[in-house]
């Protein structure tokens, strides 16, 4: 899939190193000038040929109807020539590689630490009370905001509505167990296995700092 044939309106189209292409889903994500919007955004687009989700426009509804600033802002949807594509408002965020949240995080102390951690339970909480779950919480679904330090969540094209408690989903980000709601603890605190060998995150031990956040 070129993103140039998508529309004439867009121009400057950057692919986003490694969060860009999925060859899982077929999506390609990347940045580019938006001549309509006289702004720069970030387009998430599909052809459909290899999509095991949500298609993009189920997801660009589910994301309309959240209201949080940890949570990616989507401002159009499009089908254009069999390729569907969504705008989003978020080429100010960092791609959220796990090289790249070792290098934020080492420069945290643990109150920078706590804090964004909350900011993350926030939208945890939020999400819980809008019935929502995103079901793939990992280093490469949650981008980083450097002008606020706050976390911002995207992918939601495993999501779905369910109900659940404050109490499970505490519990399923607890480490120590494998679940799909702490993958990005378990990857920055080098729990997670596969990961185990790398470099750590933090000048300091998080796992205290982890589990003192989701007791409060």
């Amino acid at each position: 899939m070129v993103p140039g044939k998508i529309s004439d309106r867009f121009s400057d189209i950057k692919i986003i190193p490694g969060n860009g292409y999925s060859p899982y889903t077929g999506n390609l994500v990347f940045k580019c000038y938006d001549s309509y919007l006289n702004k720069n955004v970030t387009i998430k687009a599909s052809d459909g040929i290899k999509n095991v989700h949500k298609t993009i426009r189920q997801e660009y509804d589910f994301i309309r109807r959240l209201n949080h600033s940890c949570i990616i802002k989507v401002l159009e949807y499009k089908f254009k020539d069999g390729v569907e594509y969504m705008i989003m408002d978020g080429t100010h965020l960092e791609a959220g590689r796990r090289e790249r949240w070792r290098k934020i995080f080492l420069t945290f102390d643990e109150e920078m630490t706590t804090i964004f951690l909350r900011s993350l339970m926030n939208v945890f909480f939020y999400l819980q009370k809008n019935g929502v779950l995103h079901e793939d919480i990992e280093c490469a679904n949650i981008l980083y905001n450097p002008m606020t330090a706050e976390p911002v969540l995207i992918d939601f094209g495993r999501s779905s509505y369910k109900k659940y408690s404050k109490e499970w989903l505490i519990d399923q980000l607890r480490l120590g167990k494998s679940t799909k709601q702490n993958a990005f603890f378990r990857e920055i605190t080098n729990a997670s296995g596969v990961y185990a060998t790398e470099p750590p995150h933090f000048n300091f031990d998080v796992k205290p700092v982890i589990d003192k956040v989701l007791n409060e």
